[in-house]
């Protein structure tokens, strides 16, 4: 038997070895008996079934013969002399008999759905069956060979299908005439004898793969359409860009380009109407953003020029400042004209149109200053009053400096901050003292008016008396108003002897001369008041011009949050206003309801 299945036997065994292999012989004997007598029992029981359909009834004589016959066949079949036993096939090693079971499994053709009563009906009678020792490492087999099959069939099975898609893909390309708008039954009556169409075996794949290939020349020729339209596109444009192109601009409508006539362009001819449009409003849009670019830059260039020319000049008061020539209260009209030969000055002033003039500049710096100052000027002044106690209109810095420099109000005072303040101190003290010679004219203008008035009428009889009169009889002799003067009562007896003697001079004839001095000087003071009632209103109108432009630059800040707010606030107001609407029409609805109810009711 090892000769003729050409099997190795095993070299070298044991004691041990031998014990499992006469198990496993009565193993095998054992299965082979199972299977025999099952496949006896399949038989007689079809026997039976069979007897009993041809004899549906028997008499107990035929069922002992029957019986009788039964027992002599077995005990015949007992009697005869057993076959010699096979012998059971050897192996070199545990992979070697692996690969005989599997080789006995393809050899039967043992497919992988089938089950293992069913196969072991095909390989029990091999010897090869008993290369495994048990049946479950059989079974175990048995699963990792179907297993291994079925991989491999899937395999094949997508290799059969790739190699009949790809003649198929083959077929419709050597189809020229198939087009984005060919049909299906079209293709299928002119090459259904093709091989390469029947290798598809499905109608449904052959139809699937039919309209895959004709989506794909459908994208391909819209990539096509697509890639033209784009090239004509770039011409037009290119043509539109350029210096032929003179006539369009950032303002140019679709009508001028119509009448400069651009479907004639290069380009133009084979696009669409729409793309036309598309493309020249492109351009504009392109030249708007161009000139609002240059706009952009030319406003910060010139942004930047006007702040460098505004710290120049603001560099210029600073220096004028320090000089002394003005001070926080000092109003741009009655400075100007120290600043008119710099060239600091001459070139801010040449800006047209500035964001912020050179007097708009001069009001912020004087506002600045006059804050700076607040503090220290207050200290200065404790410091005069505890030293020298007023100042004169007359006074230098650099003496009055002196004067308080060693007062503990102002020691620590920054030497800049100081200069600074002795001068405001040193301008209030001139500005009382022009206050002071204004109020001396008004009262020099009211008592003259006074004795020009009361004399001439006192001494209208005679003049003659006039002449030798003096103050105090005129006084006397004229109008108790004029003692209740102003003018009498404050200026001293010396300035009203003078007003009186030159008003006596003038009724007498004597001085003309001085009447015309004195009229001009009568006009010179009301120019003078005039002059002050105007600097005072220029002043506040100053400081209420710093105020609203640093309002402005606080409501440029805000006004992008503010008109968001105020938005949402419109919308919550209009929501608001929409159903109180509502609710004013549901109650008078409601009270005409009520009103007709009530006339029903009365009726």
């Amino acid at each position: 038997n090892n000769n003729d299945n050409n099997n190795i036997p095993f070299v070298n065994q044991t004691e041990g070895e031998d014990m499992e292999r006469q198990r496993h012989d009565k193993i095998y004997d054992k299965e082979e008996q199972d299977y025999d007598a099952s496949i006896m029992q399949h038989k007689r029981m079809g026997n039976n079934d069979q007897s009993k359909k041809r004899l549906p009834t028997t008499n107990t004589a035929a069922t002992t013969t029957t019986t009788t016959t039964t027992t002599t066949t077995k005990t015949t079949t007992s009697s005869q002399p057993t076959p010699a036993t096979k012998k059971k096939p050897t192996y070199a090693n545990k992979e070697e008999a692996v690969e005989a079971f599997k080789s006995l499994l393809k050899d039967k053709n043992v497919g992988t759905r089938e089950k293992w009563v069913e196969i072991m009906q095909k390989i029990i009678h091999d010897p090869r069956y008993q290369a495994l020792k048990t049946v479950k490492e059989k079974k175990r087999i048995l699963s990792e060979y179907q297993e291994e099959t079925k991989i491999r069939e899937e395999e094949e099975r997508l290799a059969a299908e790739k190699k009949a898609r790809a003649g198929f893909d083959e077929l419709l390309k050597s189809s020229d005439w198939i087009d984005e708008n060919s049909r299906f039954r079209e293709f299928r009556d002119k090459v259904e004898d093709d091989q390469r169409f029947k290798a598809v075996e499905s109608e449904r794949d052959r139809k699937a793969l039919f309209y895959e290939y004709v989506e794909e020349l459908v994208e391909k020729a819209r990539k096509i359409r697509q890639a033209n339209r784009k090239e004509n596109a770039a011409k037009l444009k290119a043509y539109l860009t350029s210096d032929e192109c003179k006539w369009i601009s950032a303002d140019s409508t679709w009508r001028d380009a119509k009448e400069h006539k651009i479907e004639e362009c290069p380009g133009a001819k084979d696009l669409e109407n729409s793309d036309k449009i598309k493309v020249f409003e492109d351009v504009v849009r392109e030249l708007r953003e161009e000139e609002k670019d240059r706009k952009a830059r030319e406003k910060e260039k010139r942004k930047k020029m006007e702040r460098k020319l505004r710290d120049s000049f603001r560099e210029l008061l600073q220096e004028s400042l320090t000089k002394g020539e003005f001070h926080s209260k000092s109003l741009w009209d009655e400075v100007d004209h120290l600043f008119q030969e710099d060239e600091r000055y001459k070139k801010y002033a040449s800006v047209k149109k500035p964001k912020i003039t050179p007097e708009e500049v001069f009001d912020d710096f004087t506002a600045d200053l006059e804050e700076r100052i607040s503090s220290p000027k207050k200290r200065v002044k404790a410091a005069v009053k505890a030293t020298i106690g007023t100042v004169k209109h007359d006074a230098k810095i650099e003496e009055l400096q002196k004067a308080i420099g060693s007062h503990d109000e102002v020691k620590d005072l920054d030497e800049e901050d100081l200069k600074l303040a002795i001068n405001e101190v040193i301008a209030k003290a001139k500005w009382k003292h022009r206050e002071k010679e204004k109020k001396m004219r008004k009262y020099t203008k009211e008592l003259e008016k006074d004795f020009r008035k009361y004399l001439a009428r006192g001494y209208a009889e005679n003049m003659d008396n006039l002449k030798k009169a003096k103050l105090e009889d005129a006084v006397n002799k004229c109008s108790s108003k004029m003692v209740q003067n102003s003018g009498y009562k404050k200026l001293d007896k010396e300035m009203v002897k003078g007003i009186f003697e030159r008003i006596k001079g003038e009724l007498l004839g004597e001085e003309q001369e001085e009447e015309g001095m004195a009229v001009e000087n009568d006009d010179d003071d009301d120019d003078d008041m005039d002059d002050e009632k105007e600097s005072n209103s220029k002043r506040r109108s100053r400081r209420r011009n710093k105020r609203k432009r640093d309002s402005d630059i606080a409501d440029d800040d805000e006004n992008d949050n503010k008109n968001r707010s105020e938005d949402d606030e419109g919308d919550k107001k209009k929501k608001r206003k929409k159903s109180s609407s509502k609710k004013k029409s549901k109650k008078k609805r409601k009270r005409r309801d009520d009103s007709r109810s009530a006339a029903e009711d009365s009726d």
